[in-house]
């Protein structure tokens, strides 16, 4: 029993001095390199000394291309190959190292350490700061204007360029960049750094901006004109396009604290709209009864603007910023405005057929056979859109050789007009190619009175061959 247990102390021991011989080989071992389950930047480390796991992170770390961002797009991106650049994991893996207490190796067994560490981003000042000087952020923000600036558009308008804001701090921007790359950060965010200033006014900024204000006001304002047939309205780039201009190509205000106008262009501008809304004495195309378009010229029926009224109009609005629709004032003026101002009431005279129809809202209510002016003796009824200025019973139509009694009388044009003519018997045809009228529209008697009771005073009437 006794060599039994003097048998078994030994043996305990000599375990004791091996397992104390391991532990102490291993604490020699793991001195100089990675404990036991260490992974540095995906990389098994452990049993690697410093040197060689330099090389292995070196080897999968190449150098990278510098970004950067202005909260989250990108302003900016470079390679630092030019600067000499490289990466450097020294500081990073001593202080890894100096962490390793190889006394503590058995407490690590069987556990996976994942560490990352970032490398120092090493390049020469001076090549850097030559790269840094010629990037396009760098150069736009020497160059860009930091005042406040009124910019023209295409469309006439202005738009307002603020100089002052979001201004890039270069000192703080290149201070950032180089602290992050220090750090090994490629990426820097120059909004998150605090890298951009706004900049206070200055006396002219005030002025540009009090400018701005009166001219997004105009650009935004609700004036329009009612033409008949829609809103036409002045559109921002319109109104603006009749300010005058300082020496420096730009708005301002006059005596009167308002925007200055320019007069020639707001005469301009209203005649070019009269061209386009004009109906007078303007070409017209005309849908007749009988299926084709007529293109007609002339006749004393249509709308005309007062272009004098309408430009003192526009010299108090648009300085003042009126919001109102208005109705313009007409020199001449018809019951139906619009650019198609026959509209669907009307009477449509076709002298090549001999026929006369009456349309109420486009339904034709009336219809006839008719004699027009004596082709023959050059009497022809003219053509053109007119519209019966009068309307008159029982009169007597004076010419140099007649004087004839109608009961119904609606003149047109001068003495042009539609009558009751007694005197025919017969009506349509090639009546009018050598027997016709003086000028005026013959219609039967029988029917004459419908007519007239029918038409009101205002209503176009179509002439055509």
């Amino acid at each position: 029993m006794k060599s039994f247990l003097r048998f078994l102390w030994i043996w305990l021991a000599m375990m004791a001095a091996t397992a104390l011989a391991a532990y102490g080989f291993f604490v020699w071992y793991y001195k100089n390199t990675a404990g036991p389950g260490l992974w540095v930047n995906g990389i098994y480390a452990t049993g690697m000394d410093k040197d060689t796991l330099e090389e292995a992170l070196l080897a999968a770390a190449p150098l990278p291309k510098v970004e950067l961002l202005d909260g989250g797009r990108r302003v900016a991106l470079f390679g630092l190959e030019e600067a000499g650049a490289y990466v450097e994991f020294g500081p990073a893996l001593e202080e890894l190292y100096a962490g390793e207490d190889s006394l503590l190796w058995p407490w690590r067994l069987g556990a996976d350490r994942h560490m990352v560490l970032q490398p120092s981003i090493r390049y020469n000042e001076a090549k850097f700061l030559g790269i840094w000087s010629e990037l396009p952020l760098v150069k736009r923000e020497l160059a860009g204007s930091t005042a406040l600036s009124l910019i023209p558009e295409e469309d006439g308008s202005y738009s307002l360029y603020e100089g002052n804001k979001h201004r890039l701090d270069l000192a703080a921007a290149l201070d950032a960049v180089q602290s992050a790359l220090a750090s090994g950060v490629s990426s820097i965010d120059l909004a998150e750094a605090d890298c951009y200033r706004d900049l206070p006014w200055t006396p002219r900024d005030a002025a540009v901006a009090s400018m701005w204000k009166r001219l997004e006001a105009l650009q935004e304002s609700a004036l329009a004109w009612d033409m008949g047939d829609g809103l036409y309205p002045i559109k921002g780039g319109d109104a603006v396009s009749m300010l005058d201009k300082g020496e420096d190509g730009l708005p301002y205000l006059g005596e009167d604290g308002l925007l200055a106008l320019d007069v020639e262009a707001v005469e301009a501008f209203v005649r070019n709209w009269a061209a386009l809304y004009d109906t007078l004495g303007q070409e017209r195309e005309f849908l007749s009864t009988r299926g084709d378009v007529i293109r007609l010229k002339g006749g004393i029926y249509g709308t005309q603007l007062n272009q004098k009224a309408e430009v003192e109009y526009l010299l108090q609005a648009i300085p003042r910023g009126w919001e109102e629709t208005r109705v313009p004032e007409y020199i001449h003026k018809t019951d139906v405005r619009g650019k198609d101002d026959i509209g669907k009431t009307y009477v449509e005279v076709d002298m090549s057929l001999q026929k006369l129809y009456y349309y109420q809202e486009g339904i034709c209510l009336y219809e006839t056979d008719i004699v027009t002016g004596n082709l023959a003796a050059r009497h022809g009824t003219p053509q053109g859109v007119n519209y019966v200025y009068m309307k008159q019973k029982n009169r007597v139509l004076r010419g140099a050789d007649y004087a004839s009694f109608v009961k119904y009388w609606m003149p047109v044009k001068g003495n042009y007009g539609i009558h009751d003519a007694s005197w025919r018997s017969k009506f349509g045809g090639e009546i009018y190619k050598t027997a016709g009228s003086h000028g005026c529209i013959n219609v039967p008697p029988k029917t004459m009175g419908t007519l007239y009771d029918l038409v009101a005073v205002g209503t176009p009437v179509v002439m055509f061959y």
